[in-house]
């Protein structure tokens, strides 16, 4: 019973990731985070983020990959944690 359950979670959390995307964006720095979320979820362009943040192009696309970042080290430590934890 023990590994349907645990097979029957995986599925859920496979099929709706967004509730992990939002843990591990969570976890980024509060202006990579917005400008990612602006970028990434509400679509808005380089260009938009710099007018609306008064950042420019250079500084908007510079909190994007920040972010990415710290969304991948927060993937990867979950997995790891997954693996051997």
């Amino acid at each position: 019973m023990l590994i349907a359950a645990r097979a029957a979670r995986q599925r859920t959390s496979l099929a709706h990731p967004l509730p992990r995307f939002a843990g591990c964006a969570a976890a980024t720095p509060r202006i990579p985070r917005r400008i990612f979320l602006m970028h990434r979820l509400i679509g808005m362009s380089y260009r938009a983020i710099s007018d609306q943040l008064g950042v420019g192009d250079e500084g908007v696309e510079y909190h994007t990959m920040q972010a990415l970042a710290a969304i991948l080290a927060s993937i990867v430590r979950a997995l790891i944690s997954k693996v051997f934890g």
